[in-house]
């Protein structure tokens, strides 16, 4: 039904929000990950939150160095079987085909396909005219009301991880982890 909706008003119209609620928030799944750049590099966390019969639970999938990148991938597949509808923030254009890249790499299934919600779309179709811009953070915080504090930029996020690389101190995967708990 997605897909034909997509196909008569546009793949991003904000009506075909509606649609997601079809199915029980059991398969929601809220999908964010943070990689070390943005094209051809490894991905060292996943986020994955849904919500389950106590509310919504957080798993978030962290490589203790680039060699356990395979693990995480797996975790992530496992975690998202078919059925599953994932909602993202520019995870159509980033995250999933990012996922997927990484996949093909280690030579593993990839995401099954399945419906997704971009909500990046929506918000530029719906406030693209009221908004600087459409990051996530100013959409909270103009939109929801909602301002993060101590929160580490996203430009950031590798910086603080090849620091824990290189020092072996876990300190810096503090704000990495909450940031991505944040944008989930």
């Amino acid at each position: 039904m997605l897909s034909y909706c997509r196909s008569r008003i546009g793949y991003n119209h904000p009506d075909l929000l509606c649609l997601s609620t079809f199915h029980s928030l059991q398969h929601l799944c809220f999908l964010d990950i943070e990689t070390l750049g943005l094209y051809n590099c490894p991905l060292f966390l996943i986020g994955i939150a849904r919500w389950n019969e106590k509310g919504v639970q957080i798993n978030q999938y962290l490589a203790p160095n680039i060699m356990q990148e395979r693990a995480v991938l797996t975790a992530c597949r496992n975690e998202l079987p078919p059925g599953s509808i994932l909602v993202t923030y520019n995870g159509d254009s980033f995250d999933i085909p990012f996922i997927n890249d990484r996949l093909r790499l280690y030579q593993l299934p990839l995401i099954p396909r399945s419906p997704s919600f971009d909500m990046l779309l929506y918000v530029r179709w719906q406030w693209r005219n009221q908004l600087p811009d459409c990051r996530l953070q100013t959409v909270e915080s103009r939109m929801l009301g909602r301002t993060r504090n101590d929160d580490v930029p996203g430009s950031l996020v590798p910086t603080y991880y090849q620091t824990y690389l290189a020092r072996k101190n876990i300190g810096p995967l503090i704000p990495i982890l909450e940031h991505n708990q944040l944008d989930l």
